[in-house]
């Protein structure tokens, strides 16, 4: 029963990991000019705002869901860095709720101008993708970013009380053999 339960929890944390990777590659296609210009528009358009805010729900989640607090965010002259090394562990269930409603929003905004039309909707985010940079090349490797990020959470969700209950499971029987070792 152990072996069969890690091996599921083993199965579906490799799905993760691509996931993981994408995300960490769509931080490596941005440039810090990118996010300069992002972070130097007074008013920026709803996508871009958007875009930013779920970043920021991932990063701060507990800072004021404003413009000037992205801003702020996107200053920090380790912004980059520290986006390809966030603790998708660590992101609790409030953060992906609000990761997920933000990025709602922002898909709401984007298909407006394409009649709420999705041409293939198991390429979703990659259409949301392509209308993002039209609005801004910056803001489509963030959005990739946060839907990627997205996407590790929701699996690790699963994953982790798997892994819990495998460690769980591996330690009484360790236990167990201890005892009748000792008998």
């Amino acid at each position: 029963e152990i072996a069969v339960k890690k091996e599921e929890a083993d199965v579906e944390l490799a799905a993760a990991l691509p996931a993981l990777e994408e995300a960490r590659r769509a931080v490596k296609e941005l440039t810090k000019d990118q996010i300069a210009e992002i972070r130097g528009f007074k008013a920026p358009t709803a996508p871009v705002a958007n875009v930013c805010r779920s970043v920021l729900a991932i990063l701060r989640p507990q800072s004021a869901d404003t413009w000037a607090e992205c801003q702020a965010m996107m200053a920090d002259i380790n912004f980059l860095d520290t986006l390809v090394n966030v603790a998708i562990e660590k992101l609790s269930q409030a953060t992906e709720r609000k990761l997920r409603t933000i990025l709602d929003l922002l898909d709401e905004s984007l298909l407006k101008d394409v009649n709420n039309v999705i041409p293939d909707p198991e390429r979703k985010n990659e259409y949301m993708q392509q209308l993002m940079s039209k609005k801004s090349q910056a803001g489509a490797g963030l959005l990739k970013y946060s839907q990627n990020v997205l996407n590790c959470v929701r699996i690790y969700r699963v994953v982790k009380p798997k892994s819990d209950m495998v460690m769980r499971l591996q330690s009484e029987a360790k236990r167990a053999q201890d005892d009748l070792n000792n008998t």
